[in-house]
């Protein structure tokens, strides 16, 4: 529209005259609804009323004065105002485009602010018709402004004013203010018209509050001008006036009714989904009973098309002169409304059968009626009945179809074609590629099924090379101008694995090293790197000593030791490592850490004479905080580690940071520089495999070397050194061929370096990993400072411009090393037989170390120097006997032992090693004993090393046990010590030397008769706590009593006496037959039981419908703390995803499967109910819930469904029938989709089968199926006994003086005892012993009262030995992910529950304060992760855990202090004869009494720390070979090594600065006749024994400072005084 401009066409536009004519012009052409000239006109008299006169023309201004005052053009003005906005009104406007009512808008804004800028007051009737402008255009703001407007300016409002702002809330749907407008109005009192009416029926029919719609239309049948009295029908508490109420007669009451609200009435039922109801409305309205007249709205029937054309028929016969005599009758709006609705439900077979009919009323269609029946929605769903009715448009009605109609259908018609190509060109196109998408994807997920990649020696030898990654590097490094490749030729050899260790060696490993000695040997040029040590000790052992025979000339006389070190001194072979084997970080104790460095480097330095500062740990399965923190401590520079999770993997890449800086985040020492290996320790591919390739092209390898360094360059920090590591797993069985390939290469190599190359400069050679870290140390140390090289920092230069190295705190677990659920937490269940055996030798070796130094100690103080160096050949057969433990120990802790990752033959290998080791410790310990007692004067050497070597190999019972064994298995002989025969009194020895605080510990013992007594021979007295029962065989009895204050570095002799031995020895003393016995319960099986030991109660209630156990524990008369106790299991389903020796799969995949069905036919379902609803023409009514159709309720109910699916699939369905759904028959996974289906139907028509509604309903569905498989994990697992009669009741045994117990059986394969025992009342021990069915994973729950489904704020804390890790379950993160390897702690943040475990294993938090623990596993699958058959384990385990509930009543670290003293157990040694004398002879009975114990101090008069807040990390003693300083004339000191460390930050341990102040005299309790100097190790320093030629040392006063967790190698050198 052009803007009028002044003088520019008035004479064609007639604009010459006068305001009045103007004004004449402007009411003309309003009259005429030519809305575009009266703009034009009133434009014109605006600029002419506010044009103002130039300065220059005053006759003008003088004339326009006279005119104004004449004219009174204000008042002109004002007039023209008012035209215009009643020519803007739209109150009678319809079929307004969105366009023209913006464009009246506008106009109206400006006619708004000219009257603004005059002064103008707007009349009611202007603000009504802008309110109507402003609500037409959605401009609610604009419309707000005009309602306050009335108020501010004081104009009155009447009903239209109300009426308009009323419709203006309701399109803002503001409803809450629309009804207080009501409100409002009703409390003005202003009368409501019959729009005022249908706006408040609309407006209930918006809100779904039908009733009120209802009475509101009542209200409008029966009043015509006033508000209703509250007791009226539109009382909104009113119930009794019916839908509509039919008093009168003929007339239905509709006095008070207009047209216009029925339509509202009818449009309140389209809003609603009632369309059938809406039909019938329309027949009452139209006077047509077709269900009768007086038949209530809820039973009436719907009209359907006979209906309707039982309705025209009525109607063209004899109903017009009834229906024009009636006060009511249809209009436009009226059918524009059901036509609406009846295309919005896509029934336009019935919506033209009313446009029909009204013809019938006299009623012409137009445009606006086919346009609410031809909409882009209609048009799509119905294509060829919207383009019918445009034809019909022009055919049939004589109506011009719009170009907007036209459109819509072209756009309809290109949207239909293009659909229905999609499915031809998807299957055309797409067909193939997604099914080979979805068989990859399914052969992936079942490995089972296809394990393709793996060449032919790997089911026997290990996995093939690490896959190639990508190069996701996102902040390289620069690239380096010079380029140098360090070629590691190695051999990674697992020491148990597929084969035992012997099977290996005998096989590949000595084969191996001879041909690699023998390749060396002929090139000094060629190198090589070595990590296993412990095949190097058997090397040595078998072989070492012997001629080699192969090497030319006269090299061929060497031995193979020799020639060996010879080679180690020309730098060629290189032992890396330094750990006699590489041991899984995350389940390892942290003295078997410390042990594995201290044998392997002893072994190298003497039987090699070198040693290493480069770690190797290319192989576990994670890495640990540990590991850097006993590294960096132990004197090593760097660490090599060759697996990182997958994701973690691609971050470190991403920003070039595979070397790095790793510190453990409570360690004080300096960060240990560790390179990734990202390749693995494999080749770099598989062309490299020398040992499968019988081809060698130089050129073609050097060529893939240099790409392979092309991608390595840039990961790394910019030095130009690339690491390439040549080798595999046991590779070089044919080395001379290997060697002579990779020395083509690097003559290739040479010969181009004149060529032009990516880098200026290109070397290739023979290398190691210390020279590699040698040649990168000066880059490194120029940019950070941080770095350490032999134990002193390097200097950074200034102005290298380069970032630090990342600096990593954390650890590396849990282990992924692909995509979706395939976590490494299964290994820390597997095998749990081997895990405890480990564990049970360890505590073994570790207390007899003790125990041997101890002794020796008090040989030394008792015995005097002359006995203890007449017996120094004898210790040093216990020394050798006690180093062949540790290294059977080490062994056991194998990435690929104690992990469980191995064959049933390398595991049954692993035991028998486990048990020997822990037979030729007790042999030890027993000696050692005996030589505390002076017994020996050393001609006894060869009795006692045949002795120990039978050990090695003669399985019988050992002369002593661990105290941690007891179980009830009388059979075991390594649960008891076995008395044959009390004839003869028998010493019983119980020692405490690896502890530091006084112990009370139970120890068992089996004796023929109870006609005997048991003294304590430091207070001669009878022992008091003691409990006897009957042998389960019949043979004999089992004794229990508890051995009181064991003295800490000390021990106890008890004496087992006949009645006549005892009396005379000791007098009048109690006999065992008079001690308390347990009594047993009887009868049937009890549902509660109670256990009570030294004040404490502990309350057990079984919940048979969970098989959980309620444990309400007392102390006291306080208040109870109650822990549940359950057992559960995950399912495992080989066909779908393989869980194995490594994996963990929580059946996740498997319950996914079954959702993917179920979900299928629930959409199968939901569509059918839609169409099935659409082909009949209407859509099912819900009359129960109409008022609640909306999306929040379709979300609820989907959700409601997803909830229930969830929990019968994961709770309730028999695993039989998932298996079948998910991976079975097709009829199986059909029947489910056909339950789905019905499901989904009936959910649909609940939803009136509406299309939009069913979508949410989806939505519910998935987000809870997705909410609650990753929000409640607790619900993946089942209860072990899931029939309640499968769980009976407790067994209880109470009354005896040690110990209280209960047992359940639950299920059929595990069983459960609690035990509550004197003298370690604080913890409840529940041993459960369980066998593990086929496929599937037993774990146990503990948990508090209050846990939660929900994993909120799920945070546990782990003890690894040093210090407390944080751990946090990951909401998004399956179950095995969330799984970490607990080494025998694991606690709830808040200290209220802690569990301390006889084993390894591992723990997560699957819900709030509940801890779960996993137990036992079976698979018959395997995950082929290299092991060559699956982990089938049918082994009946015993896993023990303590449950501590002093946690929360003492201070946040008790549990480290708990946790070592239950995993510090004594030992019991029988002391029978012994040569030719008896060690429970008279002669030497005062002796045991002298020799009961050290005496060692606790607390000194200094405030030192008490003993029972640091413990001993292993301790090794040693006479001096030559005479010192300190020596004495009588001898040569006696040296004892020992790793002092802090386990409490109680304030009575630690100052104010949290050190502790440890009296390290008062550690040994040295006697008066002896002196003691006491040196500490430099920092860096932890290994005991030699293990480099120079030991840096100093001296020390009596009293060291310690932080907590960390510790610090001693040597006290004792000489006498």
């Amino acid at each position: 529209m052009a803007r009028y401009v002044p003088g520019a066409h008035d004479d064609d536009l007639h604009l010459t005259g006068s305001n009045q004519r103007l004004v004449t012009m402007l009411e003309r052409s309003t009259r005429n609804r030519s809305l575009g000239d009266s703009w034009r006109w009133y434009q014109a008299l605006s600029d002419r009323h506010s044009r103002e006169p130039s300065s220059t023309d005053h006759q003008v201004m003088n004339a326009v004065v006279s005119r104004a005052e004449a004219n009174s053009a204000r008042l002109q003005m004002s007039r023209a105002n008012a035209i215009m906005l009643n020519a803007l009104d739209v109150k009678h406007q319809h079929g307004l485009t969105m366009e023209q009512v913006d464009e009246r808008c506008a106009m109206g804004r400006k006619v708004l602010d000219r009257m603004t800028q005059a002064g103008d007051v707007l009349s009611s009737a202007q603000i009504n018709c802008l309110l109507r402008l402003f609500v037409a255009n959605r401009d609610i703001m604009a419309a707000t402004q005009i309602w306050q407007y009335m108020a501010l300016s004081g104009v009155s409002r009447d009903v239209t004013n109300y009426n308009s702002f009323i419709l203006c809330q309701l399109v803002a749907k503001e409803y809450d203010q629309a009804l207080a407008l009501v409100g409002e109005m009703r409390a003005s009192g202003i009368p409501p018209n019959s729009f005022t009416q249908c706006l408040i029926i609309r407006l209930h029919g918006l809100t779904g509050d039908l009733q009120a719609a209802r009475r509101v239309f009542a209200f409008a049948c029966t009043s015509t001008s006033t508000w209703a009295d509250e007791t009226d029908g539109y009382s909104a508490n009113d119930d009794s006036v019916v839908y509509w109420e039919t008093p009168k007669g003929d007339d239905f009451g509709l006095c008070g009714a207009t047209v216009y609200t029925f339509n509202a009435m009818l449009d309140v039922f389209g809003m609603n989904g009632l369309v059938d109801d809406m039909q019938r409305f329309l027949g009452y309205m139209l006077g047509l009973d077709t269900a009768g007249a007086d038949a209530s709205f809820s039973s009436s029937s719907p009209l359907g098309p006979d209906a309707i054309a039982q309705m025209l028929l009525q109607a063209e016969k004899s109903s017009l002169r009834r229906i024009r005599h009636r006060r009511i009758a249809p209009n436009m709006d009226t059918f524009h409304t059901m036509i609406k609705w009846l295309a919005e439900y896509w029934d336009l077979e019935k919506a033209e059968q009313y446009v029909r009919l009204m013809h019938v009323y006299g009623i012409a269609p137009d445009v606006r009626t086919f346009r609410l029946m031809i909409t882009e929605t209609t048009a799509i769903r119905d294509f060829n009945k919207c383009s019918d009715l445009a034809r019909s448009m022009a055919a049939d009605y004589n109506i011009e179809v719009p170009r907007g109609l036209v459109k819509v259908l072209e756009a309809a018609g290109k949207k239909v074609a293009e659909m229905e190509e999609i499915p031809r060109r998807f299957i055309r196109r797409g067909g193939v590629l997604l099914a080979a998408v979805v068989v990859w994807a399914l052969l992936m997920a079942n490995r089972a099924v296809v394990p393709w990649g793996k060449p032919s020696w790997a089911a026997g030898l290990g996995e093939a090379g690490a896959a190639v990654d990508r190069d996701f590097a996102r902040q390289h490094n620069e690239r380096p101008g010079n380029l140098t490749l360090h070629i590691v030729a190695h051999s990674h050899s697992d020491i148990g694995w597929n084969y035992s260790f012997g099977q290996y060696y005998r096989s590949w490993v000595r084969q191996v090293l001879r041909n690699v000695v023998a390749a060396l040997w002929m090139d000094r040029e060629r190198k090589f790197t070595w990590g296993d040590i412990a095949f190097l000790d058997m090397w040595m052992d078998d072989e070492g000593d012997r001629a080699n025979g192969v090497l030319p000339g006269s090299a061929a006389e060497l031995t193979w030791r020799a020639a060996l070190g010879e080679l180690i001194g020309r730098g060629q072979w290189e032992i890396v490592g330094g750990t006699y084997v590489s041991p899984d970080e995350g389940l390892t104790t942290w003295w078997a850490h410390n042990a594995i460095v201290d044998v392997g480097r002893r072994f190298v330095a003497r039987e090699l004479n070198t040693t290493t500062r480069v770690g190797w740990q290319v192989d576990p399965f994670g890495h640990a905080h540990v590991t850097p923190h006993l590294l960096a401590n132990a004197g090593f520079d760097a660490l090599l580690m060759g697996r990182m999770d997958y994701r973690t993997r691609f971050g470190f890449a991403a920003h070039g940071d595979y070397e790095f800086l790793w510190q453990a985040p409570y360690s004080q020492a300096p960060p240990l520089l560790t390179h990734y290996l990202s390749k693995g320790y494999a080749a770099p591919n598989a062309h490299f495999d020398f040992d499968n390739t019988a081809t060698c092209n130089a050129a073609a390898l050097l060529d893939e070397l240099v790409r392979f360094a092309r991608t390595q360059t840039r990961q790394y920090p910019g030095h130009g050194h690339v690491l390439v590591m040549m080798g595999d797993d046991f590779r070089y069985t044919n080395a001379s061929w290997a060697f002579a390939c990779l020395d083509r290469i690097v003559d290739e190599a040479r010969s181009l370096e004149s060529r032009t190359h990516a880098w200026r400069d290109m070397t290739l050679k023979y290398s190691t990993p210390s020279e590699y870290l040698a040649a990168v140390r000066p880059h490194l140390a120029q940019i950070d400072e941080r770095l350490t090289f032999n134990g002193h920092k390097e200097r950074r230069k200034e102005g290298s411009g380069q970032r630090q190295l990342r600096l990593h705190r954390g650890d590396f677990y849990p282990y992924q090393d692909k995509p979706y659920e395939q976590y490494w937490s299964g290994l820390y269940t597997s095998r749990p037989v081997l895990k405890r055996l480990v564990r049970s030798a360890e505590q073994a070796v570790q207390h007899v170390e003790a125990l041997v130094a101890m002794a020796r100690v008090r040989q030394s103080r008792f015995g005097g120097d002359d006995k203890e160096a007449a017996s120094a050949a004898e210790w040093d057969v216990l020394e050798r006997g006690l180093e062949y433990s540790r290294k059977q120990v080490a062994i056991g802790y194998h990435h690929d032992a104690v992990t469980g990752t191995c064959s049933r033959s390398a595991a049954e290998d692993y035991e028998v090693r486990l048990r020997a080791a822990r037979r030729v410790a007790m042999h030890v310990g027993q000696h050692a004993l005996r030589l505390s007692l002076a017994e020996s004067n050393g001609s006894a050497v060869g009795r006692m090393e045949r002795e120990i070597e039978n050990a090695k190999t003669v399985e019988k019972a050992a002369p002593g046990y661990n105290t941690a064994d007891n179980n009830d298995d009388d059979n075991d002989n390594n649960s008891h010590l076995t008395v044959a025969d009390v004839a003869q009194p028998a010493v019983v020895a119980v020692t405490n030397a690896h502890h530091l605080s006084a112990q009370n510990q139970t120890v068992r013992l089996r004796v023929p008769t109870l006609d005997a007594a048991l003294v304590d021979t430091a207070t001669r007295r009878a022992v008091d706590a003691v409990t006897v029962r009957p042998a389960l065989d019949g043979s004999g009895f089992v004794v229990d009593f508890v051995a009181r204050n064991v003295p800490p570095l000390g021990w106890r002799y008890f004496v087992l006496a006949n009645e006549t031995a005892a009396v005379r020895k000791y007098g009048k003393v109690a006999m065992l037959r008079d001690a308390r016995s347990a009594v047993a319960s009887s009868g049937p099986l009890l549902a509660e039981a109670e256990l009570e030991k030294d004040g404490i109660r502990v309350h057990l209630t079984l919940d048979r419908d969970s098989s959980a156990v309620r444990m309400a524990i007392q102390r006291g008369t306080g208040h109870s703390e109650v822990v549940v106790h359950q057992l559960r299991q995950y399912f495992v389903n080989p066909r779908v995803q393989s869980s194995g020796a490594y994996i963990m799969h929580s059946f996740m995949l498997m319950y996914a499967i079954v959702f993917y069905v179920f979900g299928g036919g629930l959409c199968a379902g939901l569509c059918a109910a839609v169409v099935v609803a659409a082909r009949r023409r209407r859509i099912q009514p819900d009359k129960v819930a109409a008022a609640s159709r909306s999306p929040p309720t379709a979300l609820l109910l989907g959700a409601a469904v997803g909830l229930a699916l969830v929990y019968y699939v994961e709770q309730v369905a028999s695993i039989a029938a998932l298996n079948r759904w998910a991976g079975g028959s097709a009829l199986s996974s059909a029947g489910l989709a056909a339950v789905a289906l019905a499901v989904g139907y009936v959910s649909a028509t609940v939803l009136g089968a509406r299309a939009r509604l069913c979508v949410f309903f989806i939505y519910g569905a998935s987000a809870a199926v997705v909410a609650v498989l990753f929000g409640a994990p607790t619900w993946q697992s089942r209860p072990l006994a899931v029939d309640g009669a499968r769980i009976g009741g407790f067994r209880v045994e109470t009354g005896g003086a040690v110990c209280d117990a209960a047992s359940v059986g639950v299920g059929n394969s595990a069983s459960v005892v609690y035990r509550l025992c004197a003298g370690q009342s604080n913890v409840v021990e529940v041993s459960v012993r369980v066998e593990a069915e086929a496929d599937r994973e037993i774990v146990a729950h503990f948990a508090l009262p209050d846990s939660g489904m929900l994993p909120r704020q799920c945070a546990f804390d782990m003890f690894d030995g040093v210090g407390v890790v944080r751990r946090q379950y990951q909401r998004w993160t399956p179950v095995p992910g969330n799984y970490y390897p607990a080494v025998s702690h694991v606690a709830l943040a808040s200290g209220r529950l802690a569990l301390h475990s006889r084993q390894a294993t591992g723990a997560t938090c699957v819900a709030a304060n509940t801890l779960e623990v996993g137990m036992h596993r079976s698979l018959s699958a395997n995950d082929y992760r290299g092991l060559n058959q699956p982990l089938v384990d049918d082994s009946v385990a015993t896993v023990t855990h303590f449950v501590d509930i002093g946690a929360a009543a003492s201070p946040a670290d008790s549990g480290p202090l708990a946790n070592a003293a239950l995993n510090a157990p004594a030992l019991a040694f029988l002391m029978t004869a012994f040569g030719d004398g008896d060690v429970s002879g008279p002669a030497i009975d005062a002796l045991l009494v002298e020799h009961s114990g050290l005496g060692a101090a606790g607390e000194d008069a200094s405030g030192a720390v008490g003993l029972g807040c640091v413990r001993f990390v292993g301790i090794q003693h040693q006479r001096q070979q030559s005479n010192s300083s300190s020596s004495s004339k009588s001898g040569n000191p006696l040296d004892i090594y020992a790793r002092v460390q802090l386990l409490s930050g109680d304030p009575r341990c630690v100052d104010e600065h949290g050190s502790g102040i440890v009296n390290l005299q008062g550690l040994l309790a040295i006697g008066p006749q002896q002196r003691v100097d006491v040196y500490s190790a430099e920092p860096g320093d932890w290994t005991i024994g030699e293990w480099q030629r120079q030991r840096s040392e100093r001296m020390v006063s009596n009293h060291t400072r310690l932080v907590l967790g960390e510790q610090s190698l001693h040597r006290f050198s004792i000489a006498p005084r």
